[in-house]
């Protein structure tokens, strides 16, 4: 988590001005949730809550520019169809091919010595057909995306690791109660409205940590990681 150690308000300059706008009209309210020990580190605390806030609009854009799993499928079949298309015109020598290539910017020497290329683009062909084989991007669940970590489970897992620092033990689900209320705030300062639909993310963060599931090294706001994983939950036995 961000240290604050600046020594005037300069330090709010970094992160968005409506974020910076709404922590600073929230920051009461949430420095007494959090209790006496969050009252003697209230920027630590800010700057928690904006990282939190912040991390969750970047997963958030991720996440909603990520391709169903019927799309992906499509986009792979499309670069093994074209990537072996393309190997194939150039391992078959084709004189004039080769020679428009050459009089259009393509450095001769790479053109006569292909290997290299060639190599890319088969490993490219010969990847694509294999997730295409190997995964599970279609049938009744085609239209699902493949993410670990959606948005609003990632926010309430980065609100649980700062709840816990000020009031450690304390987190629960109850409705209303002030883990809830605290990781609306985080929602409120994210996205300048609040949200009813938290419920459920907060629930399935706390189950993970209840059954000790969540590795220490784990981070749901990697971008890449969480797609990868998923994609190798869906492997066919």
């Amino acid at each position: 988590m961000i240290q604050m150690s600046h020594p005037n308000e300069r330090w709010l300059d970094a992160w968005p001005p409506d974020l910076v706008q709404r922590v600073q009209l929230l920051d009461k309210n949430i420095i007494e949730l959090l209790g006496p020990k969050a009252k003697k580190g209230s920027r630590t605390v800010m700057g928690d809550v904006l990282l939190a806030a912040t991390q969750y609009l970047e997963l958030s854009k991720h996440y909603d520019e990520a391709p169903t799993r019927n799309k992906l499928r499509k986009k792979l079949e499309l670069l093994r169809d074209n990537a072996g298309t393309v190997a194939g015109m150039l391992e078959s020598g084709e004189p004039h091919l080769l020679a428009a290539l050459t009089m259009h910017g393509a450095p001769q020497d790479e053109i006569e010595a292909r290997s290299q290329t060639l190599n890319v683009l088969w490993n490219l062909c010969v990847s694509a057909h294999a997730a295409i084989f190997n995964l599970e991007l279609d049938g009744p669940a085609s239209g699902q995306k493949a993410a670990t970590w959606p948005p609003k489970r990632a926010l309430a897992y980065h609100c649980y690791e700062i709840f816990n620092r000020y009031r450690p033990g304390e987190a629960s689900s109850t409705a209303g109660g002030n883990f809830q209320e605290f990781v609306g705030y985080v929602y409120e300062v994210a996205r300048g409205q609040g949200d009813a639909d938290l419920e459920t993310p907060i629930k399935q963060v706390l189950a993970l940590v209840r059954e000790q599931n969540l590795p220490a090294s784990e981070n749901p706001f990697d971008l890449a990681g969480p797609f990868l994983r998923d994609l190798e939950k869906l492997r066919r036995p």
